[in-house]
């Protein structure tokens, strides 16, 4: 019997605690399309009939083809932090590897209680339905009803084990009606294609092509050997296909070559999948390509209740928290449906309020395309996170939450950083930022604060008062691993969180690039800024400055000469030259102060906190006040761009504490907190008169530009200050000190 969770996880936390402890359910699935949203929906009605919280986490095949895989990435997110136990629908997660593989990669789950969807995992409770039975029933069909013989079998992926038991059923069923298998008729084992292929067949004489797209779902590669066999001997009176998806790919590529359904041929599937009768619900990508002279076909099928799995999956996983016994295998039976694919007269059609209208579809797809536009042409962050939440209320969800991971939110603070120019791929130590957290419509504000990424969110932000559905999805562009966002459920539609996954992924991906090129650009120009004040600081020292120093040289001279020619010291000429030696020397002392705020040479010899003493010193020399700088360590692990952004920063600080504020101290402070890890706060205080922030004139030219340095940095700028106070202005930069393992972290001047 399975390990029954203890129940004392996250559940807890949410809902307050016990008595109102409400479990939260985690689910691994694919996009939420056909049987993957039907099983969803079973899922989340499961979950608000049992005051269950459920987080479906969208993702997509182990090993699948192409960028495809990145979505799993969401997969790392799955912990014992939030969830309290996993559902795994594992025919579908490991349809492309070995079971071995399979269950290698679930051990990372490891110590949720799992519940395992279809097929066995472990020591984990199974959800499956009744394949073999189904197929059975389906096959016995064809013999009993129609009076077929020779019935050939379509196969789908070797690794679905509901597949191999329907061909199970199949053989039981010509076996038990006298009927022998012939081996010829069975195909190999078929493959899905990647979305939106196209499935080419050459058919000798034939020449024939099957064309079959479509979702991910839906499009399939057939055996191109089996359909020769097909076309070029006796066709089989029957055909039985693993799912609806091959039999319809069949049967287009057999109507492309003049062969009719059922008139020439009869075909039954599986699944009774929604592509397979109404040709998608909802989003209409393209048009589907079915060479069928008479019309869309009604398939015979077994009716999967994909539903059920999911509405027991959860049931199930809820035992196993509250510490229930459950039953290692749950089989749910099957549904025979029969339609005219098999040669069975025609049905009463379906109602046709089942189906949306084409009216209401397009109203659909036009909102979701506006909402698209709406994203896309964001371009910063701060307009993406302004513009998402009216746009989320257009489609009717009615919270979200927006996070990235480490690295893009530090590129998205605007530094460019080589060791952080590539968002990285997360891991199971991952940490995020929050960049959007709504609900009820209503956005919160933003954390700025890094915080492990397996929470999903920072606090209790997805506690609710009544049991919630949540959707995540990755947000990642090709191979680029940005983020991850929750959609609350709202409309019962899955294809809308998958266009809006891809639809914030580019969005994102946007952003950053702009983000980019603006960093660029402002390092390019503080280059520019940095070459000119080198070049204005040596002329001035070549130039003025001696000139300055001569002056004072000369007049000193001078006033000896006066004294051994025996002049009055108390007379005009020595008083007058003592007063120019006084102002010549006091605009050396200015020049001086001037080329070192041009050009700190100490910052890049010694590092920061070094060039900033200097700096003090000098201005603490000339204004007659104490400045002290106080720093735990004298090199900080920071790259050049940001020593050169905190220096002007402090800089800029001081002058204008001794500009405006008129103090007689100022404290500069660099302070490593524990938390968030490599954070860094710089502050510089005085104890002058002080000022009302709220009340800030335009032109204050000086705060503005130390805001705008410090956000470039990725950071927050604070300003504490009153009319009657002293006043500190803060910054605080998250993770922006190296690790100091990191290459290249090796400070100025150590």
């Amino acid at each position: 019997m399975p390990s029954p969770g203890t129940g004392a996880g996250p559940g807890r936390q949410l809902s307050g605690g016990r008595p109102g402890f409400r479990p939260v359910i985690g689910m691994l699935q694919q996009e939420l399309l056909e049987i993957f949203a039907e099983q969803w929906l079973g899922a989340v009605d499961a979950a608000r009939a049992h005051q269950c919280d459920l987080i479906t986490f969208c993702g997509g095949s182990l090993a699948a083809p192409g960028f495809r895989g990145q979505a799993n990435v969401i997969y790392d997110l799955v912990s014992p932090q939030a969830l309290d136990a996993l559902i795994i629908w594992t025919t579908v997660l490991g349809i492309n590897v070995s079971h071995e593989q399979l269950a290698e990669y679930c051990r990372r789950f490891d110590p949720l209680p799992v519940v395992s969807v279809e097929q066995p995992l472990g020591a984990a409770p199974v959800v499956s339905m009744a394949n073999r039975r189904g197929m059975y029933e389906a096959v016995s069909h064809l013999i009993e009803a129609h009076g077929h013989r020779r019935i050939a079998f379509l196969r789908g992926p070797a690794a679905h084990v509901g597949i191999e038991e329907r061909y199970q059923g199949y053989l039981d069923a010509m076996a038990d009606h006298g009927l022998p298998a012939d081996p010829e008729l069975v195909s190999a084992h078929a493959g899905t294609a990647s979305a939106g292929a196209f499935t080419l067949f050459g058919l000798g004489s034939h020449h024939t092509r099957g064309i079959i797209s479509g979702s991910a779902s839906s499009a399939v590669r057939l055996d191109e050997a089996w359909i020769r066999r097909l076309l070029t001997g006796p066709l089989p009176d029957a055909v039985a296909a693993a799912n609806d998806g091959f039999a319809v790919a069949a049967m287009s590529v057999l109507a492309s070559a003049g062969v009719r359904t059922p008139e020439d041929i009869a075909f039954v599937g599986f699944d009774d999948s929604v592509n397979a009768s109404t040709d998608d619900l909802g989003f209409h990508s393209g048009p589907r390509h079915r060479p069928d002279p008479g019309g869309v076909w009604s398939l015979t099928t077994v009716r999967a209740p994909f539903h059920q799995l999911g509405w027991r999956a959860v049931e199930v996983a809820r035992a196993l928290v509250l510490g229930q016994s459950v039953p290692e295998v749950n089989v749910l039976p099957t549904e025979l449906v029969v339609r005219t694919s098999c040669g069975c007269p025609a049905a009463v059609s379906q109602p046709p309020s089942a189906v949306p209208s084409a009216v209401v579809v397009e109203q659909r797809n036009q909102i979701m395309r506006d909402v698209g536009q709406e994203l896309i042409t964001a371009v910063d962050v701060a307009g993406l996170v302004r513009t998402l939440p009216d746009e989320l209320v257009k489609i009717g969800i009615p919270g979200a939450h927006l996070a990235v991971y480490e690295s893009v939110a530090n590129s998205l603070g605007g530094t460019p950083r080589p060791q952080q120019d590539r968002p990285t791929q997360p891991t199971s130590t991952a940490r995020s930022r929050l960049l959007l957290s709504y609900a009820d419509s209503v956005a919160t504000e933003e954390a700025t604060d890094l915080f492990p990424s397996v929470q999903l969110v920072p606090g209790n932000r997805l506690g609710r008062s009544s049991p919630t559905s949540l959707v995540a999805t990755p947000l990642y562009f090709k191979d680029q691993q940005l983020g991850y966002a929750l959609f609350e459920l709202g409309p019962e539609i899955g294809w809308i969180y998958a266009a809006l996954r891809d639809q914030l992924s580019t969005a994102l991906h946007h952003v950053l690039m702009v983000e980019r090129e603006r960093a660029a650009l402002a390092a390019l120009e503080e280059a520019h800024r940095r070459e000119e004040r080198q070049r204005l600081a040596s002329e001035l020292h070549d130039s003025v400055s001696q000139a300055l120093f001569s002056m004072t040289l000369h007049t000193r001279a001078l006033e000896l000469a006066a004294r051994r020619e025996g002049i009055d010291p108390g007379s005009p000429l020595p008083r007058g030259l003592a007063a120019l030696r006084e102002l010549t020397q006091g605009a050396l002392s200015e020049m001086r102060v001037l080329i070192f705020q041009l050009r700190p040479e100490a910052l890049h010899q010694d590092g920061l906190v070094a060039a900033v003493r200097k700096h003090a010193a000098a201005i603490a020399a000339r204004d007659g006040f104490e400045i002290s700088v106080q720093a735990a360590k004298d090199h900080l692990p920071l790259d050049e761009q940001a020593e050169t952004e905190l220096f002007r920063l402090v800089q800029e600080a001081v002058h204008n504490s001794v500009k405006h504020a008129r103090p007689s101290r100022i404290d500069i402070r660099f302070r490593e907190p524990a938390e968030p890890a490599r954070a860094l706060v710089v502050e510089v205080a005085d104890d002058g008169v002080g000022f009302d922030p709220d009340l800030i004139e335009p032109g204050h030219l000086g705060l503005k530009t130390m805001r705008e340095r410090t956000e470039r940095l990725g950071g927050r700028f604070v300003i504490d200050s009153s009319a009657t106070g002293p006043t500190t202005v803060r910054a605080v930069l998250p993770g922006i000190l190296r690790s100091r393992t990191d290459p290249g972290s090796t400070p100025a001047g150590a």
